[in-house]
């Protein structure tokens, strides 16, 4: 019988930690950094930046809304396959951000954009 206890306990330790082991869902939107970049290139006055978009979870990081005021008035397109860039000057991150791939946006603007990441959806 005590075989079997010692089963059963090690048996619900086990699912105990599987259970909490993916606890990282703790993950928000302070887990997201940018990083802005000042490249050597000017356009129609206009300076070069690139956004480095970074995740610290170890979750994947889905719907990253953020702010990006004036990233709507830049020369340079940013591509439309990784930001959703409104009127408002609010924006959408269009691919999933993962801890070890970071995602780079390229703007112009006469000075670098104040991006706040405003909500994001951890997917784990």
């Amino acid at each position: 019988m005590s075989k079997a206890r010692a089963l059963m306990f090690l048996l619900a330790t086990l699912l105990f930690h599987l259970y909490t082991g993916d606890a990282q869902k703790s993950c928000d939107k302070s887990d997201i950094t940018i990083k802005v970049l000042k490249i050597s290139t000017v356009i129609q006055k206009q300076q070069v930046y690139i956004a480095v978009f970074r995740t610290s979870c170890s979750c994947k990081m889905k719907d990253v809304h953020f702010s990006c005021d004036g990233l709507q008035n830049s020369i340079v397109d940013p591509d439309r396959n990784f930001v959703d860039v409104d009127r408002s000057g609010m924006c959408t991150l269009q691919r999933t951000l993962t801890m070890n791939s970071p995602l780079q946006i390229m703007y112009s603007s006469e000075t670098p954009v104040n991006f706040r990441v405003l909500s994001v959806t951890p997917a784990c």
